[in-house]
């Protein structure tokens, strides 16, 4: 996953595929990171996936259980959560990777 780093700013954030390598918040040029996504990360969009999946076949079945639907839609809520303390989680991972890198040195290829 590519992450923006902004010096100036000292923030990470996901960069979109068509977005300019320009911080959003200062206008100034960033460095883009590629960090790796965690466990965490798929954990919650599996929890999500597994949710939704199951709310569609309960409407194909017409259960009408309210506390079944709740437990299912509490799923994908969970999952949601997740995926964003991850993305929060990896966004400190690219600040760390480029701290790390500015008192190492950039590496030469």
């Amino acid at each position: 996953m590519k992450y923006k780093y902004c010096p100036d700013c000292k923030k990470a954030y996901i960069k979109s595929h068509l977005e300019k390598d320009k911080c959003i918040y200062c206008g100034k040029p960033c460095k883009v990171i590629v960090v790796k996504r965690t466990g965490q990360y798929y954990l919650g969009y599996a929890l999500m996936l597994a949710g939704a999946v199951a709310v569609l076949l309960l409407r194909i079945e017409n259960v009408s259980s309210y506390l079944i639907w709740s437990a299912l839609i509490l799923f994908v809520v969970t999952g949601g959560i997740i995926v964003v303390i991850a993305g929060d989680n990896m966004a400190k991972n690219a600040v760390e990777e480029i701290n790390d890198e500015t008192v190492e040195g950039p590496e030469k290829n």
